[in-house]
């Protein structure tokens, strides 16, 4: 679940950060909701100017539009994981609703670097479970707009049904071209 959670968070996000500017993958981790999923991604370097994503996540259950889909990001200017909040907001999905409208804009970036199911025009619920794999994820040139500083960021993605929380992030270092 994690596995198809991380893609659909990135494929959120990214759209919503693009112009001239440059993400650079530091690491994952998944904080809670081993019950729900289990990731075992890293970040590794594909030589020396390209970071990936690679790893399995394992999904334990049928996530439908019980679950609630939730994105937050924070930043450090000094990289040193003192992090504020960012005031941007993503609105708060049912996963489905999620899985069949935003998902299914950006779903093309992960085609060829994962087994995550495409959401086809009959729409997908629920994510079926399963083991999904990410091979060589990286994120796109161009993707990345101004308003978002040059900063190391955190982009939590939580997933929550009732009580039950499965929470993850993504850490990533922004550069603008020229900041360096």
């Amino acid at each position: 679940m994690f596995h198809f959670v991380v893609p659909l968070v990135i494929l959120q996000v990214l759209p919503s950060l693009a112009m001239e500017g440059e993400l650079i993958l530091q690491r994952f981790e998944q904080t809670t909701g081993f019950n729900i999923f289990k990731a075992d991604l890293r970040v590794t370097k594909l030589n020396r100017t390209c970071a990936v994503l690679n790893g399995t996540v394992d999904v334990f259950v049928d996530v439908d539009n019980n679950y609630l889909h939730q994105m937050k990001f924070a930043y450090s200017r000094l990289g040193n994981n003192q992090f504020v909040e960012y005031p941007m907001k993503i609105p708060s999905q049912r996963f489905c609703d999620y899985l069949n409208t935003t998902y299914r804009e950006y779903q093309h970036l992960f085609k060829e670097t994962s087994n995550i199911p495409q959401v086809g025009p009959e729409g997908l619920c629920p994510f079926p479970s399963g083991k999904y794999w990410v091979k060589n994820f990286t994120i796109q040139p161009g993707l990345v707009p101004d308003p978002f500083y040059d900063a190391l960021w955190r982009m939590t993605v939580l997933l929550v049904r009732g009580k039950s929380t499965a929470s993850m992030n993504l850490y990533m270092q922004r550069y603008r071209e020229g900041s360096w």
